[in-house]
Parts: C-alpha cells; sequence; structure tokens
C-alpha cells in the first residue's frame, strides 16, 4: 500500500517510458497496455481514481513523446466486487479516454458475490464500449497458504467454476490464470507431474479459446454450469460443469448433432474422450454427465 507522491510522477515516468522504448527499440516488442497492479486496494503500490487520472494525463504525453502507442488497463482492480465503482471515477474525466485500453479486474474473493456483479462488470465496458479483461483468475488469494491446496481437486473444481462465471457473466474476452508456477502451480516444477488445474485450464484454452463466439446459453439447473460457443470453422462447442456428486443425465436443445465428441475431467480421470456419445429422445439430444465433472463437447 505505497504510495507514489504526484511530485515523483515524472521519476516513475523515467523508468518506465525508459523500459518500454528499449524494448520497442532493441527487441521490437511494443507494449500495448501497461497497468498499476491491483492500485485499487495498493498490491503493491496504491492509486486513487483521482491519483490514477493525474498520474495517466502525464504518462499520456510522455508515451506520445516518445513514439509509444501504450495505453493504460482500465481499472485492473484486485477483486470483482468496486471494480465498477472505481471504474467509473476514473472514466469521470473525459481527457483520458483515448489513453485508456480494455475494463480490467482480477476475480478474488468472489466466489460467494451474486452472478449480478459479474453481469454490472460487462454492463458498465458495454456502455463504455470497451471489452472486459480477467488480468488475474483464481477465487481465494490466500488459498497458497494451504498446504497442498494447488494440487488437489477441489482447488481446481473451484477454479472451473471461476472461470465459468468470469465468461459468462462478465464476458470476459482475455483471461490470465495466476500463476503457472509458484504459488498457485498447474504442474510440478519438474513438469512430471500435472496438477487437476491444469486440465480444467486445458479446456479453456483448446476448446474455448481466441476465435471462439461465445453464444447464449441456459440451464434449468443452478448445479449444472452451461457455456457454449461456435468456433470459426463453424464447429460448435459446449462446455458442462456438472457440480454435482452424482451423475446426471440432460437434454440438450438448440446444439443438436448427430456426432458429439466429450472430452471429461473428474477427480479420478484427468482427461477422458469419449466419441460419439450422442443418444437421441424426441429429438433431443441426451448425454450423461459423471459426477462433480467438467466437459467439453464438440458437436461435429
Amino acid at each position: 500500500q505505497r504510495v507514489v507522491k504526484p511530485e515523483s510522477y515524472d521519476e516513475v515516468l523515467d523508468m518506465l517510458v525508459s523500459f518500454l522504448v528499449k524494448a520497442k527499440n532493441e527487441y521490437g516488442v511494443e507494449v500495448d497496455y501497461f497497468s498499476f497492479n491491483e492500485s485499487d486496494g495498493g498490491w503493491q503500490v496504491q492509486f486513487s481514481p483521482q491519483a490514477t487520472i493525474a498520474f495517466i494525463k502525464k504518462a499520456m504525453a510522455r508515451f506520445e513523446a516518445a513514439g509509444l502507442k501504450t495505453k493504460f488497463l482500465l481499472a485492473d482492480t484486485a477483486q470483482t466486487k468496486g471494480t465498477v465503482e472505481f471504474a467509473t471515477m476514473v472514466m469521470a474525466d473525459s481527457t483520458i479516454w483515448k489513453g485508456l485500453g480494455p475494463l480490467s479486474f482480477h476475480c478474488w474473493w468472489s466466489e460467494n458475490i451474486p452472478d449480478s456483479e459479474f453481469e454490472r462488470v460487462a454492463a458498465f465496458a458495454k456502455a463504455q464500449n470497451k471489452t472486459v479483461w480477467c488480468s488475474e483468475v483464481g477465487f481465494d488469494a490466500m488459498a497458497y497458504k494451504i498446504k497442498g491446496m494447488c494440487q488437489s481437486w477441489d482447488y481446481a473444481l473451484r477454479f472451473a467454476k471461476i472461470s465459468h462465471r468470469i465468461l459468462k457473466y462478465a464476458e470476459v474476452v482475455v483471461s490470465m490464470y495466476w500463476t503457472w508456477q509458484n504459488d498457485y502451480p498447474i504442474m510440478s516444477t519438474d513438469l512430471q507431474t500435472r496438477y487437476p488445474s491444469y486440465y480444467i485450464t486445458r479446456h479453456l484454452t483448446d476448446y474455448l479459446n481466441t476465435g471462439t463466439q461465445i453464444v447464449h446459453s441456459i440451464s434449468s439447473d443452478p448445479e449444472i454450469l452451461p457455456v457454449s460457443g461456435i468456433h470459426e470453422n463453424g464447429s460448435k462447442v459446449l462446455q458442462l460443469i456438472n457440480m454435482k456428486k452424482i451423475p446426471v443425465t440432460i437434454d440438450i436443445e438448440g446444439f443438436e448433432s448427430k456426432s458429439i465428441d466429450m472430452v471429461s475431467t473428474t477427480e479420478s480421470n484427468n482427461w477422458q474422450i469419449q466419441k460419439n456419445v450422442t443418444k437421441s429422445k424426441k429429438g433431443h439430444t441426451v448425454i450423461q454427465l459423471l459426477p462433480e465433472s467438467v466437459n467439453s463437447l464438440i458437436l461435429n
């Protein structure tokens, strides 16, 4: 929760601009967006909305003079709740609008908030003509202190659920897992053991990655969580999370197909591939989901 004094902004920008210019000129890397990590809460530097505006005003002039295209992530807050309020105060000064990029937030401490909080993020971004990023995906910023937590199925399933909520309700277009190694690893440091969270992440990167158009989906059961999408090649994908401790048989309407392949992840089986799992019942597609499972259905 350190605070940068206004009289030191130019010194901070000396360092930042030097870094960005060196990256561009010597390595051919142009940085699209910059932010102070979780500055609403001060991890590790704290900026109020007013201080954020003042710093961005200075930075915009310095970036332009240095020939940089870099903009600022809007908000980049520590948790979902409070993101809209913080971003609203930053957006109050229209002179910095051209220097702002996507609305960004981290979803820590968001397991028990209503879906409407995520929907508020999506609605605010749409009103400001912004896309939404979740630049740190996770559900408990203190989970790393619990021995064995990140290697557990409990962690993986909870991660699957928070990923589902940011995608479906906050309409996130870019999400970043926190982190591959160190405090929230998805595999052992020798790369020989892949934890359950690795496979949950793979469902997202393999089947709901860049180029997937998410389309509206609903479930009649609050413990069956759906996300549906259409790939660039026209194939359809449906991710279904069964939060129940029992197997369930479900009917799918609107996304029927004569051939459906399904990849499932459970506590006992990390990556189970089933070919042509389709059954028909009065024109519906019928699928059985294993208990507490994350499933990707590919409709050919």
